[in-house]
């Protein structure tokens, strides 16, 4: 079940379909990818205001994975709350679903 979870965040996080891209019926989909705003804020410390000798540098790959409008700070703490979210999910559903026969 981790290894689907996974990929299926992996698929939306913007590196493959870019989040603009996105069908607006996936969107929801994008918003809950902690892959996503793992990936953006690599993105937005790596590319954010470096422009490369030819002119197409950082700001060409943020504005193509569509993460130009946001800052290095909000997508992080997003991605905190993503995790520490998604932990609580199965730390609740380790604690409350029992797989014991009866």
């Amino acid at each position: 079940l981790y290894s689907a979870m996974f990929q299926f965040f992996m698929f939306f996080c913007g590196y493959s379909i870019p989040v603009s891209e996105v069908p607006a019926y996936w969107s929801w989909a994008t918003h809950i990818s902690f892959a996503r705003y793992s990936f953006e804020s690599l993105a937005l410390n790596e590319f954010a205001y470096e422009e490369d000798d030819d002119g197409v540098g950082g700001t060409y790959w943020l504005k193509y994975w569509g993460f130009n409008h946001e800052t290095k700070a909000k997508t992080f703490g997003w991605f905190v709350v993503s995790v520490a979210g998604f932990h609580v999910v199965a730390w609740a559903a380790m604690k409350y679903v029992s797989y014991e026969r009866r």
